[in-house]
């Protein structure tokens, strides 16, 4: 070892936990191995007591996945005194679970199947997990939609994902997102569970924690280290979360509260501890973490007041950053803080204020209200956070998320049932006047709202729809964004639930280049500038003339007629 070497590895041991300098563990390579050979496995199966189980090699799967190959075991029990494996089969949780023969480590156990009638498991080899650890980070990947594993012969061992402080009605919602991915939702305590004792460092066949969430909404889902290298890096699970490539998640040390056995799969139970470095990696064999440095984590907080009692009630949580995956968590962090201050059974309407605080773009906020019987928050008003967390065109750095619910109980809320006019024809450059009838929620009480339409001076004769509804359900007139900052103008142009809208379709044509909207143009311009060799960034956008009033009420539904413009006289 070079002198530069040793100093290196001298200032590593001032940080890394103690664990974590031992030499890399000795290996034992999958042509090594024959049916018939016995070792052990390590894992926890309570507590942060590591145990070990014995296992026997029944085959090698050559190329079971692409480039992988996969080695069959059958776990047993360890001596009088271990684990009843052979009872609970192979224990979702156990992912990673590092695999020895000889005193070796051949790899993770990471593979299964459902209602098995023994502990049998797949084991990803050490090289694989080794191989993944060293491959380049690129750019963050996006989930791919559906269950990556579909029906196949063979599926990673069920993680757990142990969520506290969700309320009850999103757990459908969390297992269509998460279980085809093979995670199991499971109710678990959140932050430092008991007392906060437990271990503070990995080591091989140690519970560890991806925490997902953190605080007043959490999600961690738990697996086993298979590996603690003497660089810091830590090898765990032996299967990919997402296969999302880079990544930058917290890891934790874990606590198993015990294992929950079950005919279909057994899932260890537990809750996360405390933090000791980043997941950075999410790949086919492995996922890999750094201990040390804590990712940056979003932070979320919402405040929800009861306008009649005058309560208060302030939530926190800081959720993973992942483009993909961080706009479903703060969707339902948000949702859950809303309805465990406020009951869902109740006809509430609710105004809110929603705060995303950029990097580059300052800080947007979207102001509005709603009126259901169904829950306390409506994920529309997320939208300024996922359209920029799943632009194409720059990423945008999420610095805070801050919501403001105000809850009052009562329906304020009205549907249009009919339209009228002052008249159905008119002239290019007249008013017409709208007469909008609203009936509120629960009341025989209806209100008469009146709206005024300029005609265009230049409207050609013919026969127009004229369309009235809230403002929640008029789109911008706007080109669809490409960048960034075309979002945050396209957002600024919302109309609010509580604005009825009358528009007034028309054959006019403007061009958006570049978030500008260019009204007016003459036509020579307007052919020139829509010819095929003219630049992309160049789209049409059809104009409606359109008249807003703003009214106590959330407006909900829409009416329609027809307008016919005549000639002047």
């Amino acid at each position: 070892m070079t002198r530069p070497s040793r100093l290196c590895f001298a200032l590593l041991a001032l940080f890394l936990p103690a664990t974590a300098l031992a030499e890399n563990p000795p290996t034992i390579a999958v042509d090594e191995l024959q049916p018939g050979d016995r070792g052990y496995g390590l894992t926890v199966f309570r507590g942060d007591s590591i145990e070990k189980f014995d296992v026997e090699v029944i085959d090698i799967f050559r190329n079971a996945l692409p480039g992988q190959d996969l080695i069959l075991i059958r776990c047993s029990r360890h001596g009088e005194d271990g684990y009843p494996i052979e009872e609970s089969g192979v224990i979702g949780g156990m992912s990673g679970s590092p695999i020895y023969f000889k005193d070796r480590l051949a790899g993770a156990l990471a593979y299964g199947w459902g209602f098995q009638k023994e502990p049998i498991a797949g084991v990803t080899p050490i090289a694989n997990m080794l191989a993944e650890a060293d491959r380049p980070d690129d750019r963050f990947g996006a989930l791919a939609p559906g269950d990556p594993w579909g029906d196949g012969p063979i599926r990673p061992v069920d993680t757990p994902l142990v969520v506290s402080g969700l309320a009850p009605r999103f757990y459908d919602e969390l297992r269509e997102t998460f279980e085809g991915r093979h995670f199991f939702p499971l109710l678990g305590g959140g932050g430092e569970g008991a007392g906060g004792q437990g271990p503070t460092t990995l080591e091989p066949g140690s519970a560890v924690a991806v925490s997902l969430m953190e605080g007043d909404v959490d999600f961690a889902a738990i697996g086993t280290v298979t590996a603690v290298l003497d660089d810091g890096r830590v090898l765990a699970f032996g299967h990919p979360f997402f296969q999302a490539g880079p990544v930058a998640w917290q890891m934790k040390t874990a606590w198993i509260t015990t294992v929950v056995k079950s005919i279909s799969r057994s899932n260890k139970l537990g809750h996360a501890l405390h933090p000791v470095g980043t997941l950075t990696k999410d790949r086919q064999a492995a996922v890999v973490g750094h201990l040390g440095e804590e990712p940056e984590l979003l932070p979320i907080e919402c405040v929800v007041k009861n306008k009649a009692t005058g309560a208060s009630n302030t939530f926190r949580s800081r959720a993973v950053d992942h483009p993909s995956l961080t706009p479903i968590l703060v969707n339902m962090a948000l949702s859950s803080f809303a309805e465990s201050a406020e009951p869902i059974m109740d006809r509430n309407t609710v105004y809110a204020t929603v705060r995303v605080q950029t990097d580059t773009l300052g800080t947007l906020e979207v102001t509005d209200l709603f009126a259901s019987g169904s829950g306390s928050f409506d994920s529309n008003l997320l939208a300024p956070f996922n359209l920029l967390y799943a632009n194409d065109f720059r990423r945008v750095k999420i610095q805070r998320i801050d919501a403001t619910l105000e809850v009052v109980h009562e329906d304020r809320s009205a549907a249009i049932t009919s339209l009228a006019v002052d008249r159905r024809h008119v002239r290019a450059g007249e008013t017409v006047e709208c007469l909008v009838t609203l009936r509120q929620f629960d009341h025989r009480e209806e209100h008469l709202v009146r709206i005024d339409l300029a005609v265009p001076e230049d409207l050609a004769p013919g026969q127009y729809d004229l369309v009235v509804q809230g403002g929640n359900g008029v789109l911008p007139q706007y080109a669809p964004p490409r960048s960034p900052e075309e979002i945050a103008r396209w957002i600024s142009t919302w109309y609010r639930a509580d604005h009825l809208v009358a528009s007034l379709s028309t054959p006019r044509l403007a061009l958006s280049y570049e978030g500008t909207r260019l009204d007016d143009l003459p036509p020579s311009v307007l052919g020139s500038l829509l010819t095929p060799n003219a630049s992309g960034e160049v789209q049409t956008v059809v104009l409606e003339v359109r008249s807003a009033k703003e009214v106590p009420w959330v407006v909900q539904g829409t009416q329609g007629l027809t307008l016919v413009v005549e000639e002047r006289k």
